[in-house]
């Protein structure tokens, strides 16, 4: 499996979620309460703190849908991948008269981006050539569009396929990628909707560093305390995903989350360094569930979830003032989140507005 990356905005926060995809004890405990930039209010401010508020365990009613992350180095959504012969960055796109002499299975096998042009009838082809210009076939492999994937297969229904006419009567069979492709594009390079942000980026590979730099303050992850507040709030209270990095070194995994299970034993005693005002810990022990990505596919894959679900279990301690709400935590295994956010649906507007009409029929 693959992941990926992409800077699309100068904003320190966003930069670092446009970067693309056992636990095992750490060397050093990392204990503390949640600093400035981790502290779980940044997603929302009327989360629950009280443990025995929090439930142990949830699952979305709604299982985010499974895409390709788009690679860049295949050309992102300017990739025609459903031919076996995509030719990716080296195609020419048909003029209105070759396309008026296509057959529908000749035009089904066009990128996404060339459908889009073609529905806004511009045979120019601005957005693919944007997709070409930006991709590369040298960039590397975990490089795309996660950043605009994970949040969009967490606000949308997943599309079908779908037969739409463009206003030259260009009749433009979309498969159920091709309408992802174009929504988790507009998400994440177009719309630019609001996000809310928690954690650091790191910029370190693990690999290539002594030991012990993992623990530097920008790559330490999430606090624990906050990872666990955010996941039982907006999984098991609100119903809601939210997206996470699911690794900690150079590379960015973003994921959407739509599961999680507890099991909590209580610990006797107060850790040195532990947050202030901590006079209870308890051992957590948490499965964190996600969708994963996947080859694009003509048909949707609902139903099929669990060939594209992944879990990591993290083990932490979380720290519990007087009032058992927590206040801190300790990471103790060295797998663990970077970073954590999510992300409003994006609006269709400008050259997007047509995708609404795109997005409704295949939902039909």
């Amino acid at each position: 499996m693959k992941s990926i990356s992409t800077k699309w905005v100068a904003l320190t926060a966003l930069t670092a979620i446009a970067s693309a995809c056992g636990a095992q004890n750490a060397g050093n405990e990392t204990q503390e309460a949640w600093g400035s930039y981790d502290a779980p209010f940044h997603l929302d401010r009327s989360y629950e703190v009280r443990l025995d508020a929090l439930p142990a365990e949830g699952q979305l009613s709604k299982i985010p849908w499974v895409d390709s992350y788009w690679p860049s180095y295949e050309g992102g959504i300017s990739a025609r991948w459903n031919t076996t012969n995509p030719q990716s960055f080296s195609y020419t796109s048909p003029s209105l008269g070759q396309l008026q002499n296509m057959t529908e299975q000749e035009i089904a096998e066009l990128s996404p981006s060339e459908k889009f042009d073609i529905f806004n009838s511009r045979y120019d082809f601005p957005l693919t050539k944007s997709e070409m210009t930006r991709t590369s076939p040298n960039r590397p492999a975990w490089e795309g569009l996660c950043h605009g994937w994970a949040p969009a297969a967490a606000a949308y229904q997943e599309p079908k396929p779908t037969v739409v006419t463009n206003a030259d009567g260009i009749r433009i069979p979309f498969g159920s990628a091709d309408v992802k492709a174009l929504l988790t594009y507009n998400q994440g390079q177009f719309a630019n909707p609001a996000t809310q942000f928690l954690g650091k980026r790191c910029n370190v590979k693990f690999s290539e560093v002594v030991s012990g730099r993992a623990e530097a303050e920008d790559c330490k992850g999430v606090n624990p305390g906050a990872f666990h507040i955010v996941l039982s709030n907006q999984i098991g209270l609100m119903n809601e995903s939210f997206m996470a990095d699911v690794t900690r070194d150079f590379e960015v995994w973003n994921h959407p989350i739509y599961g999680f299970s507890s099991r909590l034993m209580s610990k006797d005693g107060v850790s040195p360094g532990a947050a202030p005002g901590t006079v209870r810990e308890v051992v957590a022990e948490t499965r964190m569930v996600y969708t994963v990505e996947g080859q694009p596919q003509w048909n949707a894959l609902a139903g099929q979830e669990s060939a594209y679900t992944h879990v990591k279990t993290y083990q932490y301690r979380l720290e519990l003032d007087g009032a058992g709400r927590i206040v801190g935590g300790a990471w103790l295994s060295s797998d663990r989140p970077d970073f954590l956010w999510k992300q409003a649906a994006a609006s269709f507007s400008g050259y997007f507005s047509g995708l609404q009409s795109i997005y409704n029929s295949s939902i039909r």
